[in-house]
């Protein structure tokens, strides 16, 4: 059995996305996060200034765009009507940024005389940010933590009331018992997200369980003493008849019937055997079968919650074999033997 809980919220899932900031002259790529803005610094100063922007499209290297006397020429296609460039910072924003605004660009500036003063490459790498977070605790015969979102190159990170765990993965396997402020943090490069939730212990419902394994000893005690009692019985008796008149003689636990004729002993049953029989059968049976059960209705709860079921289904069973085998054995027995003891009764009244 699956559920889910810990859904006390303690915070509304956070998102946090960065409109990125990149620099020619920055030596690590630059991140531009999907459907956001995008500024790319050529110089710091674009007036006056002679730039040719270039870029990488289908392995061929293509214009982009050209800032001269403090005019924009020659706009690529792409970024026509979603850019934007600011003279007195010497940025292209580009808005709305788009899968394909990934790749390399490069950047050639010249002086007044037309000469090319420097010339510098910068990678360009669009990821989608994080999207909504989610997080749950699944009990499934342990405790997990699974947390979900949108977004590319996601990281994955965990807090338990407040300590940090190693675990980078989107899921984790916690202790049964544990119980506080799980939180989830996810990152990439353009964003981040985060989501709290408030968990207890795995609920334990062996209580079902329980219940059922006492219905079905009982059941299964009772059968097993019809059936033992039958098969003693049968045992030691089918082989004989009972005669014309019988006599009925009672030693100790040990009970004997004998033909008054013959004197031959036509069946005897010592209880003990019936009683020590039965208890081992049923509790055979009941690590058998109750163990088997148990394992089948409870292995999805704790450790704890499961021993103290097993103590009571172990005492509750030894109880109720001990009541049931005193109960049904002698029962049995006395049905079936008493029936020999008319012979005797018989003779003790011709004689009078």
């Amino acid at each position: 059995m699956l559920f889910i809980f810990g859904l006390l919220l303690l915070l509304k899932p956070t998102v946090t996305c960065v409109e990125m900031f990149c620099r020619f002259n920055q030596t690590d790529p630059c991140y531009a996060a999907l459907g956001h803005k995008l500024y790319l610094q050529m110089v710091t100063d674009a007036r006056d200034q002679n730039l040719t922007l270039f870029k990488w499209i289908d392995n061929k290297i293509d214009g982009f765009i050209n800032v001269k006397k403090n005019k924009i020429s020659n706009e690529h296609e792409s970024i026509k009507n979603r850019s934007e460039f600011i003279f007195n910072n010497g940025t292209l924003i580009i808005n709305s940024v788009i899968r394909t605004d990934s790749g390399r660009y490069r950047l050639e500036i010249y002086d007044s005389t037309g000469t090319q003063t420097h010339d510098v490459n910068l990678p360009v790498i669009v990821e989608a940010p994080v999207g909504s977070v989610e997080l749950s605790i699944i009990c499934s015969g342990e405790m997990r933590a699974s947390c979900s979102s949108e977004g590319d190159q996601l990281i994955f990170s965990w807090t338990l009331n407040g300590q940090e765990l190693e675990d980078r993965n989107n899921i984790i396997h916690l202790d049964e018992e544990t119980s506080g402020n799980i939180t989830c943090t996810v990152n990439n490069h353009v964003s981040r997200g985060q989501k709290i939730i408030s968990v207890n212990r795995c609920p334990v419902e062996c209580s079902v369980s329980v219940v059922f394994v006492v219905v079905w000893s009982l059941e299964m005690m009772l059968l097993l003493t019809l059936l033992g009692g039958f098969h003693i019985y049968i045992k030691y008796c089918s082989t004989h008849t009972s005669g014309t008149t019988t006599a009925t003689v009672t030693s100790h636990l040990t009970s004997t019937v004998t033909d008054s004729t013959s004197g031959h002993v036509v069946c005897s049953v010592s209880v003990v055997f019936v009683v020590v029989w039965s208890l081992e059968m049923m509790l055979l049976l009941t690590l058998l079968g109750g163990f088997h059960i148990y394992i089948t209705y409870c292995s999805t709860h704790t450790s704890v919650e499961c021993s103290l079921s097993v103590v009571f289904v172990m005492v509750w069973s030894l109880e109720m074999m001990l009541l049931l085998t005193l109960l049904g054995g002698f029962h049995i027995y006395i049905r079936y033997c008493s029936t020999h003891t008319s012979g005797r009764k018989q003779e003790e009244e011709i004689a009078l």
